[in-house]
């Protein structure tokens, strides 16, 4: 952050001699120049907002010296300036210095904050108490709403807590990017199920309600990523199978799903990059050692032949020792 502030944060005086005494012959000197600095508070502060100053905070300049300062700022509205080419960082400072004290940013860009989502959004909401409005405001390529609510922040840049955070983002996001959030917040354990629970159950409205509560259910423990839950849901529970002991330690491995009493292991490979070289030994490993077979799926069996997937998992069961039988559910071909 320095390197990028260092040539916005000073400017140059010029300072020039002067004939000694009427009628010297002497030349008057090149102007030299000597480095006034940025104020070392505004510096300071300027690299907690990411470059974000606004009008009340340069107050302490005066009207010559902000004007030979802000010369290579970039403006982004009026009374607020980002002493550099702004970022996403610089964008969500912006949002709350603009909002004020006890503001906090929201939904998907909390989310990120906190490290549950990947990706910058584009648009970035910012909680405001109820007797305040602002306009939005855009910042690059970034835009920031700011919404009339009563939500209390934590960290720098100040978010809504992880639990408020979750249920948030439901109403921008869909059905599985949901469920990715709520199961790496819990896989990170950053919050527990019943927290997300109570919190959802104090909400009149919330999008989702049926699968947050199911994910959050005791029964679902375990539940990792999104390939977790479909499996669960469409293959498991659709067709009666039982359940699997999850993220189950065999040795030196830890394995996505478990038939620990018919000596199975189920692993699914999402939409990451997984390394194939990796799996095999692992799966070579188990079965030589500790005689388990492996059966592997990706994304693509689990959500477009969920039936197959299942019915093959039944028949590896069967042979060994399962009592039970595949119930079939409204989307299974005919026999």
């Amino acid at each position: 952050m320095l390197s990028v502030l260092a040539p916005v944060l000073s400017v140059w005086t010029k300072v020039s001699t002067r004939h000694s005494h009427a009628g010297s012959s002497a030349p008057c000197w090149p102007f030299m120049y000597t480095k006034q600095p940025f104020p070392s508070t505004l510096r300071r502060l300027a690299e907690r907002q990411h470059g974000v100053l606004t009008a009340q905070q340069l107050s302490t300049l005066s009207r010559s010296a902000l004007r030979r300062f802000s010369s290579d700022w970039v403006k982004l509205a009026k009374g607020l300036y980002c002493l550099s080419e702004p970022t996403w960082l610089s964008a969500v400072c912006a949002g709350v210095t603009r909002a004020g004290l006890t503001s906090s940013v929201g939904s998907v860009a909390a989310a990120h904050l906190h490290g549950l989502h990947d990706e910058e959004p584009e648009e970035i909401r910012v909680w405001l108490p109820e007797t305040v409005s602002k306009p939005a405001l855009t910042v690059g390529p970034w835009r920031i709403q700011f919404k009339r609510g009563a939500r209390s922040g934590v960290g720098w840049p100040p978010r809504t807590g992880i639990e408020e955070t979750l249920l948030d983002s439901a109403w921008e996001l869909g059905e599985d990017s949901t469920v990715a959030l709520i199961t790496r917040a819990l896989a990170q354990r950053t919050t527990t199920a019943p927290r997300i629970m109570t919190a959802a159950e104090e909400r009149i409205r919330l999008r989702h309600r049926t699968t947050i509560r199911a994910l959050c259910d005791a029964t679902t423990g375990g539940i990792e990523s999104v390939l977790e839950w479909r499996y669960l849901e469409r293959v498991e529970r659709q067709h009666a199978l039982p359940p699997l002991e999850r993220q189950a330690q065999v040795g030196r491995y830890r394995l996505d799903g478990l038939y620990r009493e018919f000596g199975i292991i189920v692993e699914l490979d999402g939409r990451a990059f997984h390394d194939a070289a990796r799996d095999m030994e692992r799966d070579n490993f188990n079965a030589v050692h500790h005689g388990l077979t492996t059966l592997r799926y990706g994304w693509h069996a689990v959500t477009s032949t969920p039936c197959d997937v299942a019915r093959q998992v039944a028949d590896m069961l069967s042979h060994r020792g399962w009592a039970g039988s595949l119930r079939r559910c409204v989307e299974c071909p005919a026999s």
